[in-house]
């Protein structure tokens, strides 16, 4: 929260406000504090994302690539329906979601980190498609923002990278 607080020092009409991405009920109590602490929000827009580097090559812990699913995916597509009320509700409202290049372009050392992108990515590309066709969500602009870099991939063999 400290780093939030500094990024907007000096920026009088931004805010921070911390909530549990990987908790349905932490989802509800945020979306219930933002909209109640500031009514005319219009546009929401799902950053999520954490990256965990994996070892592929033996049996491991899975709470890394859990948390990565969780967060990355499930966590947007809950603050999205916590705050979908809200936002058709308001004058061009806007829904951003961020999801980056290795949605498109694997990266190895961490599969579960690109697929999480690239299934925001869909379920954004599908919204516009719900929105061309008139239906009610086409109150409510939806855009992808998809980083165009990818970080430098290792190459693995035999289970070491090179």
């Amino acid at each position: 929260m400290e780093a939030l607080q500094q990024a907007i020092a000096s920026r009088p009409n931004l805010h921070a406000m911390t909530f549990a991405a990987d908790s349905t009920t932490g989802v509800a109590d945020f979306a219930r504090r933002v909209t109640g602490a500031h009514p005319s929000l219009a546009a929401l827009v799902n950053d999520a994302g954490i990256m965990r580097f994996a070892v592929l090559d033996r049996a491991r812990d899975l709470a890394d690539a859990e948390a990565t699913i969780t967060t990355n995916l499930p966590g947007p597509i809950r603050l999205t329906d916590a705050l979908i009320e809200h936002l058709i509700r308001q004058p061009d409202a806007a829904l951003v979601n961020v999801t980056s290049g290795p949605a498109f372009v694997p990266l190895v050392a961490t599969p579960p980190y690109p697929a999480t992108k690239a299934a925001m990515h869909g379920c954004t590309s599908r919204g516009a498609e719900t929105q061309a066709r008139g239906d009610r969500a086409g109150v409510l602009r939806l855009m992808i923002i998809a980083e165009a870099w990818a970080p430098a991939q290792p190459r693995v063999r035999a289970g070491r990278s090179v």
